[in-house]
């Protein structure tokens, strides 16, 4: 078994004189000597030359060997002697260069600043998304004080209501006008605002039917109870708020009419009395028009009574003279 190094015919080393040499005709030879190999180097690229001047081709055409080997540097000696790499014949060789740190880890680094630059913007996205979402909690934030301020200052009692339980999620401060604090009515169904459970289920029933008739609004009246149990009328005005097709929320604005009501009845009380007034006067009316009927049957017939006379006095008369 030959157990000698073995070198392609471009790169080998001079001092291995027992290494084998790979010619390009796929032939082996043992090294003899250094001129050894220089001549065999050469004798082929004539034959080679040779051959390809018979086949048909010039001189100047035919491409010759590449030199008999490459340019081969020692990169430790470079750096001694401080010589430049661009100043080395093209194609030379180097060896035993050492790597740098970005030689090393070029691909590393890379990738890593890619993912760096990706960080960066994925920071600054989420920088600028948190200073909209900020913005945008703070605008509702404001938006929700200005109505619960709003609200509060409205004699109307404003509820929120979460459906279908009817439990009072939230209620404005105008709640107190019948004796409640707002704290006692959250988390509680407004059964207790009405006087028995009747009306309690009768406008559960209003609002029920109002859904399925596909209304967004809905004005009604009923009853309600203060705390010391005193009843009053209210006007109701309910708005429907809808997810997937399905109620989930009303807002319910409640207004006690009790003053209308009694202005109400007022009027109707003083047109009962009109109209008592009006059927007075016109009965009073109709008996004078029957007297005054009367009296012009009366004096029509004395007309009548006195021409029948005035006519058997001239008729008498004209008897006289005959």
């Amino acid at each position: 078994m030959i157990s000698s190094p073995i070198y392609a015919v471009d790169v080998f080393s001079t001092h291995d004189r027992d290494a084998i040499i790979c010619c390009s005709n796929c032939q082996s030879f043992r090294i003899k000597s250094y001129e050894d190999i220089y001549t065999r180097y050469l004798a082929e690229g004539s034959v080679d030359i040779i051959k390809k001047v018979f086949q048909g081709e010039t001189i100047e055409s035919v491409k010759t060997k590449k030199p008999f080997s490459d340019y081969i540097y020692d990169w430790t000696e470079l750096r001694k002697w401080g010589i430049d790499e661009k100043n080395l014949p093209p194609g030379s060789i180097i060896q035993n260069k050492g790597y740098t740190f970005w030689g090393q880890y070029k691909v590393q680094i890379l990738i890593g600043i890619i993912l760096i630059i990706l960080e960066a913007f994925m920071v600054v996205f989420l920088l600028l998304n948190t200073r909209k979402r900020r913005g945008a909690e703070e605008a509702l934030r404001a938006n929700r004080d200005y109505l619960e301020k709003l609200t509060n200052s409205m004699w109307d009692m404003v509820f929120s209501l979460k459906m279908p339980e009817r439990v009072i999620e939230w209620v404005n401060d105008s709640i107190r006008l019948i004796g409640y604090e707002p704290s006692e009515c959250v988390g509680k169904d407004t059964a207790f605002l009405y006087p028995d459970k009747d009306d309690f289920l009768d406008f559960g029933n209003q609002l029920k039917n109002a859904t399925a008739a596909g209304k967004e609004v809905l004005h009604s009246e009923s009853i309600f109870k203060r705390k010391n149990g005193e009843t009053f009328p209210t006007e109701i005005t309910v708005t429907f708020h809808k997810k997937n097709n399905e109620v989930v929320r009303v807002t319910s604005i409640v207004r006690d009419i009790s003053e209308r009501k009694e202005n109400e009845a007022e009027l109707e009380k003083y047109r009962k009395h009109l109209e008592a007034l009006v059927e007075e006067q016109t009965k009073e009316l109709e008996e004078k028009v029957m007297e005054l009927e009367q009296m012009n049957e009366l004096f029509v017939g004395r007309e009548f009574r006195i021409k029948e006379l005035r006519d058997r006095v001239k008729a008498l008369e004209s008897k006289v003279d005959n």
